[in-house]
Formats: C-alpha cells, structure tokens, sequence
C-alpha cells in the first residue's frame, strides 16, 4: 500500500511539473467548458449571464449606488431624485432575483440532466472505440476511470468555477479603471493583497498531495461499500468471517483518512489565515489611515468619494480572492481534465481499416507471434493454420497455453506483433472493424447477463417485432424455453436490480442464454470460449450435439477443457505455452499427440468405475 502511494506521488509530481511546464490549467478548463458547450450550449450561456448579473450588480449595489445617494444627500436634491434612483436599483434587482430563481429552482436541474446525459454518451462512444488493451491495463483503466468519474461528478463544480473567475475578473477590472479615475494611489492598497499568491499556491500543492495520500483509502472505503450489498458476495460473507474483515478495512481507511487530514489540516489554516489577513485587513485599513489623512489634512477628498474608494477596496479584495482562489481551484480541477482529455485524444492502437468483408470461405493464421506488450513474454509463437468454410474446430490445451489470446486476435482486439491473420485471401486490418467482427457469433469465457429484458440479451441489440419469432426460436434451440412460459414472456427482466418481478436465472442457465444469442444471430462464424463451464455432463452433451446439428453450415470455433466435447470435431489444435504442438482428428491425435491423449486419459478416468482405467476399457470394447 505504502508502495502504491509513493507511485501515486511520484505519478503526480511528474504529471503536476508536466502541467506547469506544457500545459495551461487555465486552458484545460476552458477544454472541459468546450465539451459543455458542444453538448449543452444553453447550461454555459444561462450560467455566466446569470453571473455577470451578479457582479455588474455588486457594482452598482456596492459602489453607485452608495456613491449617488450620497451625492444626493449632500447637494440636497428632491426627494423624489431619491425615490426614483432607489426604484430604479430595486427594479434591476427584482430582475436579478427572478431570473436567478427561474434559472436555480427550474431551468439547472433540466439542463444540467440533458448535459450529464449528452456528455456522457461521449464518453460511452469513446469507451465503445477504444483499444480492449486498455480495459485489460490496470494502471491505464485505473487512471482513465477515475479521472472520468470525478470530471463528471464536478463538472457543474469546473462551470461554476470558470464563469465565476471571468465574471470576477471582469468586476475588479471595472473597478481598478473606477478607482483610477478618483485616485490612482489607492491601487496599491487594491494590490497589496496579491503577495498572497505565494501562498496560495503553497496551498494548492498540499490539497493535491492531501488528496492523493487520501486516494487509495477512499477507494478502499468505496470498495467496501460496494462489496456489502452486492448479490454476489453476500453468500460467501454469510457463510465465513468477511464482514469482520471488510469491516475492520473500512475502519482502517477511515483512520489513515483522518492521519492525513490531522498531518495537512494544520498547515492549511495557518497558511489560510496568512492569506485571509494580507488579503483583507492589510488593504482595508491601510486604505483608511490614507483617505482620512486626506479628508483631514489635505482637505482635498470628499466624502461620497471616500466612502465608494473604501466600498470599492473591500468589494475589490473580496472580489481579487475569489478570483485568486478560483484560479487555485482551476488548478485543481485541471488536474482530473488533463486526463480526460488525454483520454478523448487516445489513438487506437487497432485501427479500422476500409474493405468490407465479404461472406466467409476460409481464415489463415500465418506465422503469427504475440506478446501482450514489448516487455512481455510471448504468449503465441510462429502459429500456423487454415480454417475451411463450414468447419467445427475445437482448440485444447492447458491453462496459460494461449487459447483465448488466440480468439482475441481473430476478433481483432489486439493486432498480431509478427506475421497476418488471413480473411478470405486478405489481411484482417484491411477490412472495417465493425463489420469484420459482425461475421462472428462469440459466447466468451466471461459473459454477463444484463439488467434488460430477455429480447434484448439475446438480440443485443434493441427489440424488433420482426424479431420476435427469432428470439423464441433461439430460446427454443438453446433449452431456455421455460423462458418463453414467463409471466411477460420474452419481455421479462433479467435480475431484479429495476424490477422486481424480474427472474434470475442459474449460472447453467446463464450459459445457455449465452448460446441463444449464437442462435439469434446472423454470423458466417461462431466462437465459444468454454461455453459449458456450468452445465452438467448431459446437458453439456446436448447442447454440444445440437450446436454442431444447427451449425452443420457455419464453422464453428470452440475452445473446451472438457476433452469429451471436442471428438465432435473436424480439427483439432493442440496449445501448449503458445505453441501448436498438433492438429488432427481425435482419433489421429490419440495416435500421434502425448499431451492431449494424457489430457484425454486423465479425464475419461474421472468417468469409469474406480480401479478400472479407460485404457482397459477400450481394450475389453475391442
């Protein structure tokens, strides 16, 4: 954990230093506000007109208003100048007061739900379009993850923000031209407070380091609290001492977040109060002892001017601290967008290419190497085979020998390093991506039923009527027609996380919806990854029968540890530590291959009365 930290720092400090030197925290905000504005025009446009309300009426509020009555006091004007001035004022800030309500009480939480909703729709094509490497590298997922999940949780944080540091900017500007008009010696009392720049920025590096020692104990509180309600952890807690565990680790992570808020907290506030003071109190009463010393010795200030240089010093410290701090918080902010934007500039590695492909007569695989990055191990080496049309091939091995990394570079989620992948007579880059990968039918290893309604895990895609006999032919074909007898038929959830009439299905039963999606859809090539890890040894044979029945046309790619499943096939390829070391029927491999008739022995013994051997047993058949 310590290690982690100090990765994390070492991280930061690099990526902090990397900022400041070629990039513009500034400017990354400004990155994030454009991507409001390319989903949600109105949120940005109606956020800063509301604010510079605000400010152009701090200034009329705050400065011309108190400069004019008591202008109008001392020369002894009407009372109706009087009157009339005041409603005029209490008319902007009726305005002020309606528009800020219709906007905060009705207009920001729509706007704010249509841009979250856009917003993310861009992150989730982006996370559609990236590389699968990048799910699979912990550190790189990890980053990205967390960056998107807090730019979005602050992005009203980073619009409040940035409008509020224009606007506050645009006032103490109007003010600094004010005060020059009446008495440009004031300005060094307006500046004064911005020797506490040094400061701030002092500030602004313990939060990041406060908030990156917090990091790992936050993530393991959050992980805690994902865990202790989840389905599928609460039979393991039930049935052994995890509670304790987990709850012992929240613990923890509560303590160690508390070590670090003690450790920083209080250079914080003393740094804090330094600032507060240099900012505030410096300017205010030093800009007193000199306009008194005017009004009394020099004779030469009048009192409205006096009063609206005071207003305007205090209005300009407020207004230059908000502005300093938003610049801080700007920083701050800048940290999480640099990621974000790093992660919408991500190149893919696996590129699309142009060619669409055509129906499918035969694949090669032709010299080809692989490692999952430069510093790695080869997980595939100098691999070559053909696949025919209408074929059925099983691919065998133990576990670590490379098969599914194989099926990953069929799919295209990762690129050979050396060597081709042959698509009836073309390289697979050649061909669009999303239209090479619709010729294939794939259940992986790791499937997942998702919280929709039956038609839609089948289809994966959204329900057609035109579909309708499809989704139940599939069910049919698949054994998962108890399916079609639900209470909504085929229009039942899945689980019960939106509702609770939904059904949850068994891990058998989950596999065999699996297989139903092969069914419902329109492929030249099917792959399974140990489609019947959960199935028992009779339903695994006949969904093995029926599948190569129903295929009998399409080829057929399946990877099984149960060696019984694959006699069914045409071909055989034997992996082992990422290299072929046969292929052949069953019958020839038996002959010719010792791993997998070892593999096959040792399985079959598993079968058979003990003390017999299945090799006594073919020779009693014989």
């Amino acid at each position: 954990m310590l290690m982690y930290i100090k990765y994390l720092k070492g991280e930061q400090e690099f990526r902090y230093k990397h900022m400041k030197i070629k990039g513009n925290a500034i400017k990354n905000n400004f990155y994030a506000l454009g991507l409001v504005w390319g989903v949600c025009k109105e949120k940005l446009l109606m956020h800063f007109f509301i604010n510079f309300m605000q400010v152009i009426l701090d200034f009329v509020n705050g400065i011309f208003f108190l400069r004019t009555i008591i202008i109008i006091i001392e020369k002894g004007n009407s009372y109706e100048q009087y009157i009339f001035f005041v409603t005029f004022i209490l008319i902007l800030n009726t305005i002020r007061a309606l528009l800020n309500a219709h906007y905060y009480y009705y207009s920001m939480d729509i706007l704010n739900n249509k841009m979250i909703s856009e917003l993310n729709k861009k992150i989730f094509s982006k996370a559609e379009e990236v590389d699968i490497s990048c799910y699979e590298n912990k550190d790189f997922y990890e980053d990205y993850y967390w960056a998107i999940q807090n730019v979005e949780k602050n992005i009203n944080s980073i619009i409040n923000n940035m409008t509020s540091l224009i606007s506050y900017l645009f006032l103490c500007i109007v003010i600094v031209v004010y005060v020059i008009s009446i008495d440009p010696f004031v300005l060094i009392f307006l500046f004064g407070n911005l020797i506490v720049h040094i400061l701030l920025k002092k500030i602004k590096e313990i939060n990041i380091n406060k908030q990156i020692e917090t990091s790992i104990y936050n993530r393991e509180k959050e992980y805690v609290k994902k865990i202790i309600f989840q389905k599928d952890y609460a039979q393991e807690m039930r049935m052994s001492n995890m509670y304790t565990v987990i709850k012992e680790n929240y613990e923890n992570a509560i303590t160690n977040i508390i070590r670090v808020y003690k450790k920083y907290g209080l250079k914080l506030s003393v740094l804090q109060f330094i600032t507060q003071f240099f900012s505030s109190y410096f300017a205010f009463f030093g800009a007193c002892l000199y306009l008194i010393y005017r009004i009394i010795f020099k004779k030469d200030l009048l009192v409205a001017d006096f009063a609206v240089l005071i207003s305007s010093i205090t209005l300009f410290s407020q207004r230059i601290n908000n502005v300093i701090t938003s610049f801080n918080i700007a920083h701050e902010h800048s940290f999480y967008i640099i990621k974000l934007k790093s992660y919408f500039n991500y190149r893919n590695v696996v590129v699309s290419g142009e060619s669409n492909t055509q129906e499918f007569l035969d694949l090669e695989i032709k010299n080809v190497n692989f490692s999952y990055s430069k510093d790695s191990e080869k997980v595939l080496s100098d691999l070559n085979f053909k696949i025919q049309k209408g074929e059925k091939i099983a691919i065998v091995g133990p576990n670590g020998a490379g098969k599914t990394s194989l099926i990953k570079l069929l799919l295209r989620f990762y690129d050979v390093n050396d060597g081709s992948i042959i698509y009836n007579k073309q390289d697979i880059k050649n061909y669009n991506l999303k239209d090479y990968r619709s010729r294939y039918g794939v259940v992986f290893q790791s499937n997942h039923i998702f919280a929709l309604n039956i038609t839609e895990n089948v289809l994966m895609d959204n329900f057609k009527i035109s579909k309708e006999s499809v989704i139940k032919s599939a069910l049919l074909k698949s054994g998962m027609q108890k399916l079609i007898n639900e209470k909504q038929g085929i229009f039942t959830n899945l689980t019960k996380i939106f509702d609770e009439d939904g059904t949850i299905l068994s891990e058998g039963q989950n596999q065999k919806l699996y297989v139903a999606r092969l069914y419902a859809g329109n492929f030249d090539i099917a792959i399974l990854d140990e489609p019947s890890s959960s199935l028992d040894p009779i339903a695994e044979q006949v969904m093995y029968e029926k599948l190569m029945d129903l295929t009998k046309y399409k080829t057929v790619i399946y990877i099984s540890h149960k060696l019984s499943s694959v006699i069914l096939a045409d071909k055989i390829i034997v992996l082992n530590n990422g290299i072929i070391e046969g292929i052949g029927t069953h019958s020839e491999l038996m002959k010719t291959n010792k791993l997998y008739a070892s593999m096959f022995y040792a399985q079959a013994q598993n079968y058979l009365p003990k003390g017999n051997t299945y090799e006594n047993q073919e020779n009693n058949s014989k």
